[in-house]
Parts: C-alpha cells; structure tokens; sequence
C-alpha cells in the first residue's frame, strides 16, 4: 500500500496484525485529498467543456500523479495541462471515450447482442444476436423483416440501422451497424441487472444433448434449456403477419422445467454456452439466434449455419 506521511496508529496495528499476507508500505508523494484538489482545474475543465481533449481522469494508486485519458495525440495535450494542473505530475493515455450501456431497451452504440431491436418500417420488435466480426454488423433473425427495413433501439432514440443480409429459409439476417462483442445477460425488469454483460469467447456448433441457455430482450437471460437428438428441423410456423412461414436446418432445445423457455420478443436474441477459462472472467460461447418455440421447445438457427451462409464469426471480446 501507499501512504504519504506517518501511519497512523490504529493503521500500523492492523497491519502487523495481518500474518497470512504480506503488506508492504511505500510513501506516497500525494495523499488523495491532495490529488483530488490538486487536479480540481483539471476536471473542472473537462465536465464544463465536454468536447475538450481531456475525457478522463483518474488518480493512480500510488499516489504519484494523475492520467489524463484523450483522444488526441498526446504531445497536443501535455501543451494544454501545464496551466490547468500546474506542478501535478500527469500521464497522458490516448484511448476512445467509453461508451454508456444503459440497458437492453435502450442500448447505445456499440450495441451489445440481447438488447431490443425495433423494426420501425414494420413495426416489429425483436432481440440483437451476436455481433459479427469485421464491422459487419449484428447478426438477428430473418422474421424480423427485409432488407432495407431500418431498426431502432428499444426506446427510439438510437438508429440502428438497416438491413442488408437476409436468408429467409434459415431464418438468419444481418443488419451492419456499431457493435461489440459482449450479451447482456441477467433480467430485463430489475435495473441493477440492465449493465450485466458477458464478453463473447467464440462460436461452437450444437450438439445433441448441450445444455445451453439464451439472452432474449423479454424473458432475460433463461438457462436449463437441452438440445434435443433433433436435427435438424425444418417446419411451417403459425401464421405471422397474415402468413405461414417455413424454415429449415434448425435446432429443437427443450426447457428442463415447466414453460416455454422463450417468448415473443426474445426472436433474434442469442443462444449461448459458457467458456472455460483460465481467469476468474466467464464469457459465452455463441451458439446461435432464437427462431420461436411452444409447448416447452425452443427453436434457434445454430451460429454454423450463419457462418455458412454470411462467412461471419462473432466479435469477441479478450476482456
């Protein structure tokens, strides 16, 4: 740990009282109060002129300085802190502003797959599947419209953007828009579950008998979902906006307990398993996108049928 100055007592008697870790003290140059008023100019600047060169600040751990975070080039930066931080001594980290998630229903760009797409020039509402690698959009599923329908995010105020890809028989169809790798998981009611997302590892086909679970914009992440020894699947549904579309190669999953394990609006959403991983970070494997279901079946388009019908793999996230 860092501190700046003497340990206060009651501090050095909790520390030598630890034994089952070691804790060593290094002296700090600032206390955080110090850097906080210290960098007061600094962040003052920034929340005041959100467009200015600086877009972060954060104070770092060992109380040294602070780092500023920019999307310009550095050097063009250190000429504008010498009068707003003064002697503070300040890193400069060039990166992209990040980006807000607010939830499901209303997803900003980059759009995350399990958000709610809606199909203005339909009127349809519809769940985000995987992003695709390559800036080429996010991958959904083909009932949802045609192409050169435009979508929406859930609340309407986001464009998301248009169709441009669609295999009607599989059910598959691509929207090319801003996007990264990661599933919203969790519910869709409860606010502190709206941010909760899952980095995407990599795509597997399906097998008979996989426990998967999926992330659809109504019913929230559902898991103890089966693959049933079905394959693969083609059928006529009932009737859709007045009528019967038929589909083929797909997946037939069945709900481990009683009811249906999606339902309307979950279609497009993304059909996932867990990765294994060596660090403590769970992420998915995508596995496909919900066509519909009944009577306790789930039915999805596997991701190996998109792969190749689009030659698409999902975005992944390394995070």
């Amino acid at each position: 740990m860092w501190w700046k100055g003497d340990l206060p007592p009651q501090l050095r008697k909790l520390i030598d009282s630890i034994t089952d870790v070691k804790v060593a003290v290094r002296k700090a140059a600032y206390s955080q109060a110090e850097l906080a008023k210290a960098a007061a100019k600094l962040e003052s600047d920034m929340r005041n002129n959100p467009d200015t060169l600086v877009h972060s600040i954060r104070y770092l751990a060992d109380g040294s300085g602070v780092a500023v975070g920019t999307e310009a080039e550095a050097d063009k930066v250190r000429e504008t802190l010498t009068e707003l931080a003064g002697p503070l001594p300040v890193q400069v980290i060039t990166a992209p502003r990040w980006e807000l998630h607010t939830g499901r229903m209303t997803d900003t760009m980059n759009f995350w797959g399990g958000g709610r797409i809606l199909n203005i020039s339909q009127g349809l509402g519809c769940s985000a599947g995987f992003a695709v690698a390559g800036g080429a959009g996010m991958l959904t599923v083909g009932h949802c419209g045609d192409i050169g329908n435009e979508f929406r995010n859930g609340d309407h105020t986001v464009t998301y953007g248009w169709a441009r890809r669609k295999h009607a028989s599989h059910d598959l169809m691509l929207i090319p828009t801003n996007t990264a790798g990661r599933v919203y998981v969790g519910g869709v009611d409860i606010p502190k579950t709206h941010t909760m997302s899952m980095a995407v590892a990599g795509w597997d086909w399906a097998w008979p008998g996989e426990l998967i679970c999926h992330s659809g914009a109504t019913s929230g992440t559902v898991c103890g979902i089966r693959n049933t020894d079905t394959y693969a699947l083609s059928f006529c549904a009932a009737p859709f906006m007045g009528r019967t579309r038929c589909f083929s190669d797909m997946i037939v999953s069945h709900n481990l307990t009683s009811g249906n394990p999606s339902q309307r609006g979950d279609s497009g959403g993304p059909v996932f398993t867990f990765a294994a991983t060596a660090t403590r970070e769970v992420r998915v494997i995508a596995e496909g996108t919900i066509t519909g279901g009944g009577y306790g079946d789930m039915i999805y388009q596997d991701f190996g049928t998109a792969w190749r019908d689009f030659g698409v793999t999902p975005a992944t996230n390394p995070r």
